[in-house]
C-alpha cells in the first residue's frame, strides 16, 4: 500500500492505482495559524515542520508544492515515517505537517488537529497496491483491495469536505 507514481522495475510485482490522494498543511486545532483566514507562504516560511523522511514521495511534493505556492524555506525539525509520532506531534505541538487527508480522519474526528488555509495546490498523488503478479486474483489480495480501498476514498471524502466547510465559512 503507498504511492504508485513511480516506474515498477521488478517484473513480478503489479501496481494498481485505487485512488488520487490529496494532501494539506496540518496542525493542532488551536494553533496560533487557525485564526487567519489565509495563511502567507511567509507565514509557513516562520513556523517549524515535521515530515517524512527526505528520499519519501511525500517530502519531495512537499518541497515541489509549496515552492510552486512561494515558500522557500521549509524549517524542517523532525523527520519520521511513523504517522502515528508525527500525529502526536502534531497534537501537542505548534509544528506544521504536510499530510494525505485520509492520514488525519480520526484526528479530525477526535478536534485535535486541523488544517491551514493556503492557496497553494497540492498534488494529487495516485495511490495503491503493490503486490506479487501472481497473486492477482487471489481472494485475499482482492477483499484486501477492496476494504482498504473504500476506506482510503472514505477518509480522503470525510476530510476534504470538513476542509471545504471550514473554508466556506471563512
Amino acid at each position: 500500500l503507498g504511492p504508485t507514481n513511480f516506474n515498477l522495475i521488478a517484473p513480478t510485482l503489479k501496481a494498481e492505482t485505487v485512488a488520487f490522494m490529496s494532501k494539506g498543511i496540518f496542525c493542532r486545532a488551536d494553533h496560533p495559524l487557525i485564526k487567519k483566514a489565509n495563511v502567507s507562504p511567509s507565514d509557513l516560511e516562520a513556523q517549524v515542520w515535521i515530515g517524512h523522511g527526505r528520499s519519501s514521495v511525500i517530502a519531495r511534493e512537499m518541497s515541489s508544492d509549496l515552492f510552486a505556492a512561494g515558500v522557500r524555506n521549509i524549517n524542517m525539525a523532525v523527520e519520521s515515517v511513523s504517522v502515528s509520532i508525527m500525529i502526536a506531534l502534531l497534537e501537542t505541538t505548534d509544528y506544521l505537517a504536510y499530510l494525505p487527508l485520509y492520514l488525519m480522519r480520526d484526528a479530525f474526528r477526535r478536534g485535535t488537529i486541523d488544517h491551514l488555509l493556503f492557496d497553494g495546490q497540492p498534488s494529487q498523488t495516485p495511490f495503491g497496491f503493490i503486490y506479487p503478479e501472481r497473486s492477482e486474483n487471489d481472494p485475499t489480495i482482492l477483499g484486501f483491495k477492496e476494504i482498504t480501498g473504500a476506506h482510503l476514498k472514505s477518509a480522503e471524502q470525510e476530510v476534504s469536505e470538513r476542509m471545504t466547510a471550514r473554508r466556506d465559512a471563512n
